[in-house]
Parts: C-alpha cells; structure tokens; sequence
C-alpha cells in the first residue's frame, strides 16, 4: 500500500514489487488533517515562512545560511512572520556527520535575540514539528533537501529551496525532483530578495506543485488513506481465498 503512483513506479524500477502488487492508497499522514483548521501563531495577518532544514552537514542550509535567514526576517518584523521549524535531529545534538559525505561539522546555535522576537517562532522540539501544524499554517516554505516539503504542499503555496552542495551546472536538471517545486537559490544572498515575490513565485509554480503532489500523494479518491488502505486489505484477503481449495 503506497502514497502514490510515483512509489509503485521506483518499487518497480528497483525490482522490489510488481505493479499488480502495488495499491495506491493515499498519504497516510494526511487523515489527521481532516477536518483540521490551521493555527495560528502570531498576533498579525502577515505572511507567514516556514523553515525548515535539514540536519545532514553536507545538505543543510543551516550551517552556512541559517543565521542570514533569521536576521532577514529579524530585520523586516514589520512585514514577515517566520516558524523556524528544522528537522527535529538538527538540534538534537552538537556535531554532525555525514559518513555518505565524509563531512563532519559543528552546529551552530541560534541569537538568543531570535527568541525574543515577535515575528519569529523557534522550535526544534515539540511535538508540532511531526504533526503537521507549521507546514499547514505557513504561507511560504523555505527548505533544502527535507521531503516534508510534500506535507506542505498538501494545499499549493510558495517554496524556496536552496542549494549547498550540487556542483554548479547551468540549466541542469534540478538534483531532487521536489525542486521543482519553487525556485533554488544557491546562497542565502540569492535567496533572500527572491522572498517578497512569494504571490508571484506561488502562482508561477502551482501548476508543477499540483501535479507532483497528484503522482506523489494520490488524493483522487477523497476518502482517507485509513479507509482506502483497509479496503484494499479486504480485496486482497478475500483475494487469497478465492484461491484457496476449501
């Protein structure tokens, strides 16, 4: 039982199932999104960001960027509202290593300016990070390698993502396929004028977005995954006994 069309295709490229062997139910982890309204986390109707990076000290734009990020928005609390909301192992410890990389790097920590900032939410924590409250609250995604992008985009909206490790290639095709999501920016210094066009950016892709989430996520049928994966558990068991001598 699978989210997605695009799950079925790489489990058979990789030779783990047959396309007969697959059912695409949905994402499991939207039900608990039904009938859910979003928070909300600031005193103020501005335009909310969510970043949200990684931990892996080759892939993260924390290392090199984070600190940039928070004070663009540090220094603009009269227009923006940011949730910085990374991937709960980021902070869960010190010094990262990536053995796949061979990079071994020493998180940095944030400004205790940062926490007292009224546009500005930090947590690396709680158990908001796993249950969907930021990515259903936010209006713009700010992210680099995190497949919680895909949670975001359960409605389209803008997103940012940036770049720290591919080589630099023009016109290439983007690393991840979920780039393709919003535009890549290779430094915070690139990134940071590109955030005032979010309406823009979010019109420009949502077209891309929609049609991602359809062969990732499969929303066609509007029961939720529970439903639809209980279903198929019946066909296939009642599957075996058609089979069966009696």
């Amino acid at each position: 039982m699978v989210s997605g069309q695009k799950v079925v295709d790489q489990m058979v490229e990789a030779g783990v199932s047959t396309p007969e062997g697959c059912r695409i139910i949905g994402y499991a982890k939207f039900d608990i999104l039904r009938g859910r309204t979003a928070a909300k986390f600031f005193d103020n109707d501005n335009p909310t960001f969510l970043y949200n990076p990684h931990f892996d000290p080759h892939m993260s734009s924390w290392f090199d960027y984070g600190a940039d990020i928070l004070e663009y928005f540090y220094q603009n609390a009269d227009r923006f509202n940011l949730i910085f909301a990374p991937h709960v192992m980021l902070f869960f410890k010190k010094v990262h290593i990536s053995p796949e990389y061979r990079v071994t790097r020493k998180r940095p920590d944030i400004d205790p300016k940062y926490y007292d900032a009224p546009n500005i939410r930090i947590d690396v924590d709680s158990a908001r990070l796993f249950d969907m409250s930021y990515t259903l609250s936010a209006d713009v995604y700010i992210g680099d390698v995190s497949s919680q992008v895909y949670e975001f985009l359960y409605r389209p909206r803008a997103c940012f993502f940036i770049d720290t490790h591919s080589a630099p290639s023009s016109g290439a095709t983007p690393e991840y396929d979920f780039w393709n999501n919003g535009p890549v920016a290779r430094t915070a210094k690139q990134l940071l004028p590109l955030l005032p066009d979010h309406a823009e950016i979010a019109a420009q892709y949502r077209n891309a977005q929609e049609q991602r989430m359809a062969y990732t996520a499969d929303q066609s049928d509007p029961r939720p995954a529970s439903e639809r994966g209980a279903e198929a558990i019946i066909h296939f068991v009642e599957g075996l006994h058609s089979v069966v001598p009696a």
